[in-house]
């Protein structure tokens, strides 16, 4: 069979996935959504950049009717279920809406499209942010995660190199806070965000290659009897850690955000950032730095493991990675709601709109997305602000890769309550950097937050709820 015989038969298997009535995906001679005799309707929440790309393309290539509505806060959710046949929400929402069983797992017909489409599709985004309980019940629109933003020329300068690890990484801080350009008061070493909303998700994340054991589900709570383990080895550790390298005392409930992070770094105040922005790459007003002097790469990982089995620290195998990402921190994804009687059409919509064809024009738009295919680290010109960068967008491309085929990741709590406890998570962080208190006492105190949290929600709803997180099926 020759290549082109081959393209011609994957197009006509896709086509039969995904449906013949309603939204179709372009095909050669097909260059519009077919019509469809009902109006959809799509709620997007917290992005209304995202809404307005999809109403843009949806009406510059179909003549189909969509009806797409914007929601801002995510607080919406926790009234009532959206009205409409799907909607697209924050990633970390997914356990939430699935547990009040708002939204639909995805229909077989819609899990042979994207299988289809699997050489494509970001293997991490599909099997590990969509899914709920061993099934999938989203299609993703794009995630991100934490990023390391260094000062190239300071590194140079002081003979060091990106680190790759956190202890690494405290050496770096440590050599640079010694160093002439940190004597100018106006330049800090090492932002972080720790503020209201963060500091619980980038404690998570420091910890992650700590936590995830190769041999045990269990990372903040035991599943099997759903106690916090905030306060292990682990998560002292990775919390000491985020105390040293932190810049003086903080008041409570203040720090910055990702954003804030990246505006300091880009005006030449800070030598290390860790950000998260929808665009990494994207210069604040006012910015000093040239793209040539910055380095930016995944996060440290360590080459070191907690084993909870036997409650000692152990070295990884050498085929395991060091760098564990933590997932479901910032992203969309697309769901039916249940309630809808248009899931067919609904589906295909969603399919349309996040496939190869329309998502690098959709997709990018969004402050809180990335790439979620391999095609689109081909187009990562798209995700950084100009042709400037384009060896940053080059170095993203392949952070993004690494983070596709991650064989080792850790979710942020995304069962209900998720909120709730990140919120306790916070005050820990912003307790222990303040010095107020120390780490451990800090995140015992979280933990006893987190059982109360437990208790009010409902002890046995929880525990089922995150070992669908953890893809266990009852």
């Amino acid at each position: 069979m020759t290549r082109g015989s081959m393209a011609i038969l994957l197009g006509a298997m896709i086509a039969l996935a995904i449906g013949c009535a309603g939204p179709a995906p372009p095909t050669p001679g097909n260059g519009e959504p077919k019509e469809t005799a009902v109006t959809l309707k799509i709620v997007v929440i917290d992005d209304l950049p995202l809404a307005d790309a999809i109403r843009r393309e949806w009406k510059a290539r179909s003549k189909s009717p969509l009806d797409v509505v914007s929601l801002t806060g995510s607080d919406a959710l926790l009234e009532s279920p959206p009205k409409g046949d799907a909607v697209i929400y924050p990633v970390a929402e997914i356990g939430r809406l699935a547990e009040k069983g708002w939204i639909a797992p995805l229909p077989d017909v819609s899990l042979r499209a994207l299988d289809a489409e699997r050489a494509d599709l970001s293997p991490l985004a599909l099997q590990a942010e969509c899914n709920w309980g061993g099934a999938t019940w989203a299609i993703p629109f794009g995630s991100t995660g934490f990023t390391l933003y260094a000062r190239a020329d300071l590194l140079r300068d002081n003979g060091l190199s990106l680190p790759t690890t956190w202890e690494e990484y405290a050496s770096v801080v440590r050599r640079l806070r010694a160093s002439e350009w940190a004597k100018d008061p106006k330049h800090v070493v090492a932002v972080e965000p720790i503020g209201k909303g963060w500091g619980g998700l980038l404690l998570l994340a420091r910890a992650a290659s700590y936590l995830r054991h190769r041999g045990n589900y269990s990372t903040y709570f035991d599943f099997s009897s759903m106690d916090p383990l905030l306060d292990s080895p682990p998560m002292v550790k990775a919390l000491e850690e985020l105390v040293a390298a932190s810049e003086g005392k903080k008041e409570a409930n203040r720090g910055p955000s990702p954003s804030d992070c990246l505006d300091q770094f880009w005006k030449g105040q800070a030598a290390l950032a860790i950000a998260i922005p929808g665009h990494p790459t994207k210069k604040s007003e006012g910015g000093t730095i040239p793209p040539a002097d910055v380095l930016i790469g995944e996060l440290p990982g360590s080459p070191q493991v907690f084993n909870p089995s036997d409650n000692r620290w152990e070295k990884r195998a050498e085929e395991e990675p060091t760098r564990i990402p933590l997932i479901q921190v910032s992203g969309r994804v697309g769901s039916l709601l249940t309630s809808s009687p248009n899931k067919p059409a609904a589906a295909r919509a969603l399919l349309l709109l996040s496939g190869p064809e329309w998502s690098p024009s959709i997709s990018p738009e969004s402050a809180a997305t990335g790439p979620f295919r391999r095609s689109h680290l081909k187009q990562m010109g798209r995700w950084v602000e100009s042709a400037a960068d384009a060896r940053l967008g080059k170095d993203l491309a392949d952070i993004f890769s690494a983070r596709f085929d991650a064989p080792l990741s850790m979710s942020s709590p995304s069962l209900p309550g998720g909120p709730r406890y990140l919120a306790a998570l916070d005050a820990a962080v912003q307790s222990a950097v303040s010095g107020e208190i120390k780490p451990a006492a800090a995140l015992a105190k979280a933990a006893d937050a987190w059982r109360a949290i437990t208790k009010e929600l409902g002890l046995p709803a929880q525990k089922t709820a995150y070992r669908r997180q953890l893809g266990l099926k009852e």
